[in-house]
């Protein structure tokens, strides 16, 4: 019985000292492309705004990137203005027709 208590506690030392490493090699990760002081500073730039935005996960992800979050409501929403900026003279292609009944 002592040697089942041995095996299990070499065990569970081993895999908890793999998932530490596992934990220290993703935190440099995130340390060498500069992650969390990019989200940290998109933070402090959404708590100073004077005027909150209606989305802070948006707001984040632009601070953060430097480009515009696209969400799927923001993307059907770029979708309808550029539909409305094309000419009307010329009709938007709709692709090949499908052959009816």
């Amino acid at each position: 019985m002592a040697d089942l208590d041995e095996f299990s506690k070499t065990l569970f030392d081993e895999a908890y000292k793999r998932a530490l490493e596992r934990k220290r090699l993703f935190k440099e990760y995130l340390a060498r492309h500069q992650v969390m002081e990019k989200l940290n500073g998109a933070i402090e730039k959404l708590y100073e705004c004077e005027r909150l935005p209606e989305n802070p996960l948006d707001f984040i992800a632009e601070a953060s990137t430097g480009r515009a979050y696209m969400t799927q409501q923001n993307s059907q929403q770029q979708g309808a203005s550029q539909q409305a900026q094309q000419p009307a003279g010329k009709p938007k292609s709709a692709g090949p027709k499908a052959a009816g009944p």
